[in-house]
């Protein structure tokens, strides 16, 4: 009785496993598509409200949940509070501390930093086309990772099912 209760519990350590992998997949891809939205309301406080770029990140604080919520808001502070400061290395500062332990991998970790760290030092029209820019780029690479996700999910939830009866198995 108490092997079948081991085996019961590898298998559905395994599927757990298999289970976070896929939805850490999905995690990425909502996180991408929130990025974007808090980029369209930057742009469009830019273009419309004729707010500058600190007070375009402070107001998106108000508007989009965690974590790019808190992330457009610290760095609109930092910026608002300290106006000799370099957006690039505010931006960094804060993408480095808030998704340190993240979905993103050093790659996209350091794509993250670098996208916004453009921003700081044009005018306003560059700044839209700047904007504009990212998001594009944004674009391709949530296209990337759903398709990734379509591709990727249902294995890793196959694979952590078999490989937790496997070890069930060989334990038994």
């Amino acid at each position: 009785m108490l092997k079948i209760l081991g085996a019961l519990l590898l298998c559905l350590s395994g599927s757990a496993y298999g289970f976070c992998l896929a939805g850490e997949l999905k995690d990425k891809v909502r996180l991408l598509e929130e990025l974007n939205r808090c980029l369209l309301v930057v742009r469009g406080e830019i273009r419309f409200a004729n707010a500058s770029l600190p007070e375009a990140f402070g107001t998106i604080k108000h508007r989009v949940g965690a974590p790019f919520g808190e992330l457009f808001g610290k760095v609109g502070d930092t910026l608002l509070e300290t106006p000799d400061m370099l957006l690039s290395d505010v931006w960094e500062k804060q993408v480095r501390q808030q998704f340190e332990k993240s979905v993103f991998s050093k790659e996209e970790l350091d794509w993250l930093c670098a996208i916004c760290g453009q921003l700081g030092y044009l005018d306003r029209e560059m700044q839209l086309n700047t904007i504009q820019m990212i998001m594009e780029q944004l674009a391709l690479r949530e296209k990337e990772a759903r398709a990734k996700l379509a591709d990727n999910a249902k294995v890793y939830r196959c694979i952590g099912t078999m490989c937790g009866i496997l070890v069930a198995l060989l334990l038994i």
